[in-house]
């Protein structure tokens, strides 16, 4: 029996590295907070788009789809993790800040609310209240009532500071 010469066999493709930073980056997400997993998330991503354009010359598509699953994982944990203290205080805490919300919505409605804002001695600040209307009311408090649809116009512009329909002096 006369045996085959072995067929040297292909090196195995190089590992992506954007995959194995995917991974790393992705674990990390769990003490950031899941933002180390968004980060995670996209270089997998990229890493597996890579992977797939490259015909089969860079491997790791498998570790690239760890990481994707890892890095989303990391996400949900990290703000779950991170969002229940917060919900916690926001509960625990919810009269004093109603109480405070407001204190801050009345003072705002009788005109204070900048005395909080540190100013220098004897000057008072003063905060411009803003009356704000549709265009078209703006328009004919200052000028008359709007022509109707299809009505005849002067077609004289109103002099400055004079309203409309009047000739200036």
């Amino acid at each position: 029996m006369t045996q085959s010469p072995a067929r040297p066999s292909a090196p195995p493709p190089k590992t992506c590295g954007l995959a194995v930073a995917g991974l790393v980056v992705g674990l990390l997400g769990l003490c950031t907070a899941g933002l180390g997993g968004i980060v995670g998330l996209v270089l997998s991503l990229l890493a597996l788009r890579r992977i797939d354009a490259s015909g089969g010359k860079i491997g790791g598509r498998s570790l690239a789809q760890i990481a994707i699953g890892v890095s989303a994982a990391m996400i949900l944990i990290g703000f779950v993790v991170s969002g229940l203290p917060v919900l916690g205080l926001l509960i625990v805490f919810r009269d004093e800040i109603r109480e405070g919300v407001d204190e801050i919505w009345e003072e705002s409605r009788a005109g204070e609310g900048a005395e909080f804002l540190a100013a220098p001695a004897g000057l008072r600040l003063v905060t411009p209240r803003l009356r704000l209307a549709p265009p078209r009311l703006a328009l004919a408090a200052t000028c008359g009532p709007l022509p109707r649809a299809g009505a005849a116009r002067t077609g004289r512009p109103a002099a400055p500071g004079v309203p409309c329909g009047r000739r200036g002096p």
